[in-house]
């Protein structure tokens, strides 16, 4: 999780400089005029692509202060000394922090022994922004282009935590999915016993016609789709209204953990990290066409296409 230091650094690096060079307050304008428009490229620049950011700021004097950061497409779109309307990241970080990362050649390091010592730290708002602020694949190539190696150590400490504190979760969802299921199996044969019902009265009929037997209405499906090394084992499925899609997860190198996220109109769909061996499934009950992506490999999708 430490690796999210480098995306909060692509802002931090901006601004470092002007705060070494005069006083927070009397810097602003100077700051404003270096910073306003400028573009964050890379992996750094997506994930603070629309993010509404309040830098808490403590000087060494004791007092803290707010610097509100708006980026729009990548972009610094406003800055100011006050807090932003509905922040999305707060950042929260000593003056002597700053100055230190503007004056290293090696700010990584020093943004986590400041994490370590307590003058560094930052908080994620909303679901969908700490699953985006928690996904170690991303970090750890960000995290190559500022030093040649990985703090497999941490990542693996953290991933193990993460997976513990899924595993009950994914328990309780399993248990969700075999009671619909069981639900399913008794309405199925519910309604193939009154089909038998219904044909043996007509073929007891005194007339003699010829009985034709009723079509059995199929219900609600399962279809499972299996999470391969790289992604999704298929592109794209076409299921009915009421079926459910089950990802298996079978992925057998590293990173062995999956998540599953729905985009735009389908972001009910979201699971928590699971692991080979476990699922999880959702149930689509209108027509539409979902895009889903794999959280781990975050450039590949799959379309669930949902019909009546």
């Amino acid at each position: 999780m430490k690796k999210i230091i480098i995306a909060i650094l692509a802002i931090l690096l901006l601004a470092a400089p002007v705060f070494a060079q005069s006083e927070f307050l009397n810097g602003l304008d100077m700051m404003r005029e270096q910073v306003i428009g400028q573009q964050i490229s890379g992996p750094m620049g997506s994930l603070l692509k629309d993010q509404r950011i309040d830098v808490h700021i403590t000087l060494e004097s004791g007092e803290e202060v707010i610097m509100g950061v708006v980026m729009e497409d990548k972009r610094i779109k406003a800055m100011a000394m006050s807090a932003v309307k509905e922040p999305t990241l707060d950042i929260y970080i000593y003056e002597k922090v700053l100055k230190d990362v503007s004056n290293s050649d090696n700010p990584l390091s020093i943004l986590k022994q400041a994490m370590k010592d307590g003058t560094f730290d930052y908080k994620a708002v909303g679901f969908f922004n700490k699953v985006k602020f928690g996904l170690g694949s991303v970090f750890t190539k960000i995290a190559a282009s500022f030093s040649g190696s990985d703090d497999t150590e941490d990542q693996t400490a953290e991933q193990n935590q993460q997976t513990e504190q899924n595993q009950e979760q994914n328990r309780e969802d399993n248990s969700a999915t075999e009671q619909q299921n069981q639900e399913n199996e008794q309405n199925q044969e519910q309604q193939q016993e009154q089909t038998e019902e219904q044909n043996q009265e007509q073929s007891n009929s005194p007339t003699g016609a010829i009985v034709v037997e009723p079509e059995v209405e199929e219900g609600p499906e399962n279809h499972v789709v299996k999470l391969i090394d790289g992604g999704f084992e298929v592109p794209e499925i076409k299921i009915k209204v009421g079926d459910s899609v089950q990802w298996q997860n079978v992925r057998t190198r590293s990173p062995q953990k999956a998540m599953i996220i729905g985009a735009q109109l389908c972001r009910e769909v979201r699971s928590q990290y699971f692991l080979p061996g476990e699922s999880y499934v959702f149930q689509f009950d209108e027509p539409q066409s979902c895009i889903i992506v794999d959280a781990i490999y975050a450039t590949q999708t799959m379309k669930v296409v949902v019909v009546e």
